[in-house]
């Protein structure tokens, strides 16, 4: 972990492009996006390798990196592939417990089980 960035570039970029390329899924969806390289990069892999219909999420949940994000997606002629959607702010802690003193559920991102194995940090076709 000496030389980790939260970003992602060329080197690292390269490994997950091609993965995109050889599963070329309809639908992507990315944990943060910072200021958009990896949503750009990646996004743009999705179009290429998935064609008509692909999209490819971006969740980010600040919303200043949101905006960056898109302005840059827009300008990658990316908008018909790449969507970020709107954060919703965390509840208030009073508002995520009920009535009899069980918490709820405030979101989820559900996966369902698929044939994947986790490799080197990137998820790979078992």
């Amino acid at each position: 972990m000496e030389n980790y960035l939260m970003n992602v570039g060329e080197l690292k970029g390269s490994h997950i492009t091609a993965l995109l390329a050889e599963v070329a899924p309809k639908i992507s969806v990315e944990l943060g996006g910072y200021v958009g390289y990896s949503t750009i990069l990646f996004g743009n892999a999705v179009k290429q390798a998935a064609g008509e219909g692909a999209r490819y999420y971006c969740l980010e949940y600040n919303p200043t990196f949101a905006a960056v994000i898109m302005a840059l997606v827009d300008l990658a002629g990316l908008a018909d592939v790449v969507k970020v959607p709107p954060s919703i702010p965390p509840p208030s802690p009073t508002a995520t417990t009920s009535a009899d003193g069980m918490s709820r559920l405030s979101s989820a991102l559900l996966l369902p089980p698929c044939p994947v194995s986790v490799r080197t940090g990137l998820l790979a076709r078992a």
